[in-house]
């Protein structure tokens, strides 16, 4: 896998800031390809934890780092219309 081109992404620096400051729980990401979640975690762990203190780069992802392909996980875990609680409570799960 080649190296990614972005440090650390916006909308991950600020939900990571919104857990810190306890407005958010847990933050999911999802893909579709579970093969590349590890890097994906590396990635965060090194880059953000790495220039920003007091900011957990923990993330739940999807599908499961043993999965090759899943066209269809981020569908299972966020069918269109349904409301945020709902997935908050997936993840919570």
């Amino acid at each position: 896998m080649s190296p990614s081109d972005k440090r650390y992404g916006v909308v991950a620096l600020v939900l990571m800031d919104l857990r810190r400051r306890g407005a958010v729980g847990a933050l999911g990401l999802c893909g579709r390809q579970g093969a590349k979640m590890p890097a994906v975690r590396t990635h965060l762990a090194q880059n953000v934890a790495g220039a920003f203190k007091g900011l957990d780069p923990t993330v739940r992802t999807f599908p499961a780092d043993e999965v090759a392909v899943d066209d269809l996980a981020c569908t299972r875990l966020c069918p269109r219309g349904q409301k945020w609680s709902l997935v908050r409570s997936r993840l919570t799960a």
